[in-house]
């Protein structure tokens, strides 16, 4: 376990990429569960990763630090912000503005026209880190990606819509759905940030970027 914060109301780890956050039907461990097992408590999932995604995850250990998160999360002040590998030649800059809608029966999200009923505000800014050639992928850009909502697969598929899909993305990027079987996705959750209920202090958390592809295609090292 890759513990990066540990109190009496929170701890926080590094997720590994294919590990479930919380609980799922088929019955494979969660990473949630293993920590629970680990340290013999209850915990409570205040946000999630994707289960191909890896990078900081906070839990809560009360139920009273989970309401605390909840209220800052509706409030725009837990912030969380990711390194992306996208294919294509990204912008410097960007900030992208959707509205999304979800399937949950095919587990999917999808850009709709505004006003569309059911569909939510999406919003996300990026910055460019690096670009880099390859013979296998074209074009990889990495990215700096802070979210300002939290929708079921935001940043999948909002950089999808923008031509930027994610390397290894089997559901939203259709140059390789059919190619392999990606266990992980080009997304890393690298920074979490938060006022800590009791401290009033500010938790500031960043974890590097694993030393795996496609990450390592990129390089190093490489300041976010």
């Amino acid at each position: 376990m890759n513990i990066l914060y540990n109190d009496d109301s929170f701890i926080a780890v590094i997720k590994d990429f294919a590990i479930a956050s919380q609980s799922e039907k088929n019955g494979d461990p969660s990473l949630c569960e293993l920590l629970e097992k680990e340290l013999s408590t209850t915990l409570y999932t205040v946000h999630r990763l994707d289960k191909p995604v890896g990078g900081i995850i906070l839990y809560a250990k009360n139920k009273k630090a989970a309401s605390y998160i909840s209220g800052e999360i509706q409030n725009g002040n837990f912030i969380k912000e990711y390194t992306a590998v996208s294919c294509g030649s990204a912008k410097e800059y960007d900030k992208l503005c959707d509205t999304v809608i979800v399937n949950h029966r095919l587990n999917i999200s999808k850009i709709v026209n505004k006003g569309t009923t059911g569909g939510k505000e999406a919003i996300l800014e990026y910055k460019k880190i690096s670009e880099t050639q390859t013979s296998r992928y074209g074009t990889l850009s990495l990215l700096n990606v802070l979210l300002h909502t939290g929708r079921h697969h935001q940043i999948r598929v909002q950089l999808a819509n923008a031509s930027l899909p994610l390397w290894g993305d089997t559901k939203y990027n259709k140059a390789i759905q059919r190619k392999r079987r990606f266990e992980r996705i080009g997304l890393f959750a690298s920074k979490l940030e938060f006022l800590h209920p009791e401290t009033k202090e500010k938790v500031s958390l960043s974890a590097p970027l694993p030393d795996l592809e496609p990450f390592d295609l990129f390089n190093y090292p490489i300041k976010i």
